[in-house]
């Protein structure tokens, strides 16, 4: 092979590494999008969570109260 076919090889395989740079930056600029995004959501599901948490625990404790005045009213029935 003579040298201007090395060369002109070389410098296409140049360029398209050049072009696979330029795709990375654009990509990772992207990616530095997408974590600022999914960071901001994360901050507002948190309190949503929290709230859900509470929610559960309130309604644990109406389960508990319903079931208690369920055997509190069969006691009621079965000592008639």
């Amino acid at each position: 092979m003579s040298n201007d076919k090395l060369d002109e090889k070389l410098q296409r395989i140049a360029e398209h590494l050049g072009a696979i740079d330029v795709t990375l930056a654009k990509q990772q600029v992207s990616l530095d999008h997408h974590v600022k995004r999914t960071d901001l959501l994360e901050a507002q599901v948190k309190p949503v969570f929290a709230g859900i948490t509470a929610l559960n625990g309130a309604v644990r404790f109406v389960k508990f109260i319903g079931v208690l005045a369920l055997i509190a009213e069969a006691v009621h029935v079965v000592l008639r």
